[in-house]
């Protein structure tokens, strides 16, 4: 089980890292424009979103690099039907 990143906390990590409780006073605190995501992230104190699927968002923009070919960037976001 992978525990909370926030200190003295070893519920289990739901969202962004983060346990229920945590994850959502996080989430007031960045609605509130108190912080913001990324700041929480460069803290230590979130992690990046992840996809449904489990991967994480940056990962997948960073495999990528320069292999973006037109195919992936035409329709919205690459994941246009290529049904025939």
């Amino acid at each position: 089980m992978n525990s909370c990143l926030h200190e003295n906390c070893s519920v289990e990590m739901k969202h962004r890292g983060l346990c229920g409780s945590h994850y959502k006073a996080s989430e007031r605190l960045v609605k509130s424009k108190r912080t913001t995501w990324e700041a929480l992230e460069s803290k230590g104190l979130a992690l990046p979103p992840k996809q449904r699927w489990g991967v994480y968002v940056k990962d997948v923009l960073d495999g990528l690099g320069d292999d973006i070919g037109s195919e992936a960037t035409d329709g919205v976001g690459g994941l246009e039907s290529h049904d025939q």
